[in-house]
């Protein structure tokens, strides 16, 4: 069964062209890790996930950069996403401390083979 969220993750960082880039690769590379690491997707989930699919957009907002996340997860009954564990993991990770996690199940359904 497919369970999707929209997470998306505000650093409230303002940065200026001059530091965007290497900004952006650092938040990608932080996501990346985060979201290919079978322990920290088996420790934010309720159930075994047998698939995790991301997909990001990363931009900077009025609020800082932020990325907007897709994420997909295949297990055999609906996942339950920690926003709680979700969090600790992300500042875990040390780069962004003061980082907002906001989450949302979507709704998608099923297409017949």
């Amino acid at each position: 069964m497919k369970s999707t969220f929209l997470v998306t993750f505000h650093t409230n960082l303002l940065c200026d062209a001059d530091v965007y880039a290497a900004e952006v690769e650092q938040l990608k590379g932080m996501l990346s890790s985060l979201f290919t690491d079978a322990s920290v997707i088996n420790d934010i989930t309720s159930h075994t996930v047998t698939h995790c699919h991301t997909e990001a957009e990363l931009a900077h907002e009025s609020s800082g950069l932020t990325a907007k996340c897709v994420l997909d997860f295949e297990a055999p009954q609906t996942v339950k996403l920690d926003k709680v564990k979700l969090t600790a993991a992300v500042r875990a990770k040390g780069r962004y401390k003061h980082m907002k996690v906001s989450k949302r199940f979507v709704s998608v359904p099923e297409v017949p083979e």
